[in-house]
């Protein structure tokens, strides 16, 4: 909910507003069970892994951010390097929430040689960021995170090349017209941030 998808949702409605469209939040894991089953006609899944019976669609590739208290020594600096979290508490979600997500996430640390020390789990982002201004640990988040702006926290640009995904998931072979105009519709917000970007990196040349 902190990518384009809330304007994706308001446009739909606009467009169609005799379409019944209702919004459930549920956890990547949590997803995969009610698509398949046809509780959900889609879902948008952070990282989402690929399962017989579902179609994945990539819509978004973001890096990471850290997550840090305010007064953190890193906070001075306008971006970081994985490694020089090596010796810091980390707060998370759970495996058990989105395995891709977490996997990518300890990868990312991994790659700098170390694996993260969690010392706690949070359900939600807002809650992990509450955490790390309580001063429990830091973090790693998608970019998207930071536009979630909560007093005692900052967010740092992180050197690396590892990345997180937004994915759509779908029963093969669904034929839902309403749900296929809602796909087209997020494609274009999700694509607007991307185009805005290069528009801007022409005009700097």
């Amino acid at each position: 909910m902190f990518t384009a998808l809330p304007k994706a949702i308001e446009h739909y409605r606009r467009v169609n507003p005799n379409v019944d469209l209702r919004l459930r939040e549920l956890v990547t894991a949590a997803q995969i069970p009610s698509l398949l089953d046809g509780t959900l006609d889609l879902g948008f899944l952070r990282d989402g892994e690929a399962r017989e019976g579902l179609t994945i669609q990539p819509i978004l590739r973001e890096p990471f951010v850290a997550v840090l208290p305010a007064r953190h020594k890193l906070g001075a600096k306008d971006a970081i390097s994985p490694a020089e979290l090596k010796d810091e508490p980390f707060v998370l979600f759970s495996r058990t929430m989105g395995g891709l997500a977490y996997d990518r996430t300890v990868a990312c640390c991994e790659a700098e040689g170390f694996r993260p020390n969690f010392v706690q789990d949070a359900p939600q982002w807002p809650t992990v960021l509450r955490l790390v201004a309580a001063g429990l640990g830091v973090s790693l988040a998608p970019a998207c995170v930071a536009s979630l702006a909560m007093p005692g926290v900052v967010f740092r640009r992180v050197r690396s090349r590892h990345w997180t995904s937004v994915d759509i998931g779908m029963k093969v072979k669904t034929e839902n017209p309403a749900a296929a105009l809602f796909l087209t519709i997020a494609g274009k917000h999700f694509r607007r941030p991307a185009e805005h970007r290069n528009q801007r990196s022409r005009q700097a040349i």
